[in-house]
């Protein structure tokens, strides 16, 4: 089961959670009211995809100011899915983070020594979107 928190990433969305649904039985992803289209693509991909839950950012818990907390949400989320689902494992990465696994043949392979393991140690890499200019500077 992975899990993603996100605040637009439509640049990337796609690419990682196609990577994740491809290794994963359940994905998850909290949106924390994205502007730039990161919704209406996880929309679209909730369509091909039963396996994808989204969760808005109203179904989360706020801070004292109202505004996204990411430690709360994150435990929420991830009790919600351990009282929903059950997973035996939990995967709670960045948008733009993927598991270095070609299959999901290869990512159960990889796991089976850890099959009594409550909490592993594992590499990933990172996904760089291409950007056709540089992002302004702040």
């Amino acid at each position: 089961m992975r899990l993603f928190l996100v605040r637009d990433e439509e640049d990337i969305i796609e690419s990682t959670l196609v990577n994740a649904l491809e290794l994963h039985d359940i994905v998850m992803v909290v949106d924390d009211g994205s502007g730039d289209g990161t919704r209406q693509k996880l929309d679209r991909l909730s369509k091909r995809f039963p396996q994808l839950i989204i969760l808005d950012r109203t179904t989360q818990i706020p801070d004292q100011t109202g505004h996204f907390a990411q430690g709360p949400t994150t435990t929420w989320a991830m009790r919600f899915l351990q009282t929903h689902f059950k997973p035996k494992w939990i995967f709670c990465l960045d948008a733009n983070e993927v598991l270095p696994c070609e299959s999901r043949a290869a990512f159960r392979a990889y796991f089976k020594e850890y099959e009594n393991s409550r909490l592993i140690r594992m590499p990933w890499k990172t996904a760089i979107p291409q950007q056709t200019s540089p992002p302004p500077i702040r």
